[in-house]
């Protein structure tokens, strides 16, 4: 018997191998896909990373006729008024930036903060939306303090991971222990929370 399908709504490969690492447990065969794979025009134009994620994961779901998981987030800069937030991929300017770009402004911006004000948060939201409308939500969220000096590691759509120093632990971010790892990652605590409905619509799948 064929296992059932759940599509990831973006082709960020970073975003991808998140949900894939704490989700693969499940039953599932995942799919992948983007906007313009689907040939549809998502406006990202909600007040909240929540709500950003239900447009997307609804507008893949409607797109594809099958049960999606979306997400969005972003970090804040509380020196700088929570700024990028929401932003976070577009910054001031509107377009989508490359990973190179983003990292060059955001170390710009970090080389006018005061060393003991450089803290952060970083915040994802996912949703998991069926074609019928309905949707459940998760929030994770991790704070830290940003490092001017990167992380010599480059991970292909997570920029930003490169100047965070965690100092619960002592360390930059991509030197975490698979289990600091885990027990901080923003992603891992937002997929918890949708773990339950997920598993709520295999079961359904199972029995129809």
């Amino acid at each position: 018997m064929p296992k059932p399908v759940i599509v990831i709504g973006t082709s960020n490969p970073g975003k991808i191998g998140e949900i894939k690492r704490y989700l693969n447990d499940l039953p599932v065969e995942w799919q992948s896909t983007n906007e313009h794979e689907l040939g549809i025009t998502i406006d990202e134009n909600a007040d909240s990373f929540e709500g950003n994620a239900a447009i997307k994961a609804l507008a893949f779901a409607k797109a594809t006729g099958k049960p999606v998981i979306a997400g969005d987030g972003g970090m804040e800069i509380r020196a700088l008024n929570n700024w990028p937030g929401l932003r976070s991929r577009r910054l001031d300017s509107g377009k989508h930036h490359t990973d190179d770009e983003l990292v060059e402004v955001i170390q710009t911006k970090i080389a006018t903060i005061p060393v003991e004000k450089r803290q952060y948060r970083f915040v994802t939201a996912y949703v998991f939306a069926l074609p019928d409308g309905t949707i459940a939500t998760g929030r994770g969220e991790h704070t830290g303090e940003l490092q001017w000096k990167l992380h010599t590691k480059i991970e292909p759509g997570f920029p930003f991971r490169r100047f965070w120093w965690i100092p619960k632990f002592g360390k930059y971010f991509y030197d975490l222990s698979p289990e600091e790892y885990n027990e901080i990652n923003h992603n891992r605590i937002a997929l918890d929370q949708l773990r339950p409905a997920i598993e709520a619509y295999l079961a359904k799948e199972s029995h129809a």
